[in-house]
């Protein structure tokens, strides 16, 4: 018990005793939670935004989508740093057919990996590849639902591109607020062969490709960890010391 009361201590030692400021950490990491909302279509060839004579899907500006989840960031610099996000999100998109109302909800993980550029007057821009994971795709027409998760794509992969900037806090704790465009690059139908339907998206739209868009707006709440390398008081070897940033 005394050997784990000293090792504790040590680290309690190491991991607050030797504070650093922001310009002084050659490398920092920081993680935490976010949540985004926003508007999110799923677009193809044989629906519009405007046009109800010669399209059968019309979008509804209803559509939405929302995300919840968590980063973790490596930071070589004040800079750039490498981001990697898990995301639980939902997306629904409402389409009018001739009067009548079908709602698509998707249920899925995405999984962003990304290059962030820190910039000096507390902004930054970030691009990157997102990978997705559709868990159920549920259709919903004029009030009777069906899952039709089998006719769907379950993995997906898309590029996103973000901007935003730091909003407030406190000690080690930052808020951080921004905007985030996601394009699909796949299909979201799982097979191009035509079959003809009346109600069912998944399948109308075989014909084309079907792709989602969403721009969200986030919320990151980050806690940041400055680490160096230092030399020890004889100069000959040298510590690995992790600090508050």
């Amino acid at each position: 018990m005394k050997k784990i009361k000293l090792i504790l201590i040590a680290l309690a030692i190491t991991t607050t005793g030797f504070t650093q400021t922001f310009k002084d950490s050659k490398f920092y990491i920081d993680f935490g939670p976010k949540i985004m909302v926003g508007p999110s279509w799923m677009e193809n060839g044989n629906n519009s935004f405007y046009d109800t004579t010669t399209k059968d899907y019309l979008h509804k500006f209803n559509s939405t989508g929302f995300g919840i989840g968590g980063k973790f960031s490596l930071n070589l610099s004040k800079n750039i740093g490498f981001v990697g996000e898990y995301i639980i999100h939902t997306s629904n998109q409402t389409f009018g057919i001739d009067g009548n109302i079908l709602s698509i909800k998707s249920k899925g993980t995405e999984i962003p990996l990304l290059l962030r550029i820190n910039k000096n007057n507390d902004t930054y821009i970030e691009s990157g590849l997102v990978l997705m994971n559709a868990k159920s795709t549920t259709e919903t027409f004029n009030g009777i639902s069906s899952d039709y998760s089998h006719l769907y794509r379950k993995s997906r992969k898309g590029i996103l591109l973000g901007v935003g900037g730091y909003m407030w806090g406190v000690g080690n704790w930052g808020i951080s607020t921004g905007l985030r465009f996601r394009y699909n690059l796949d299909d979201m139908v799982g097979d191009n062969t035509k079959t003809p339907s009346n109600t069912v998206y998944a399948l109308d739209m075989r014909g084309g490709v079907s792709k989602n868009v969403s721009v969200m707006f986030v919320l990151e709440f980050n806690y940041d960890l400055g680490f160096t390398m230092a030399n020890a008081a004889c100069g000959q070897n040298r510590k690995f010391m992790l600090s508050r940033r």
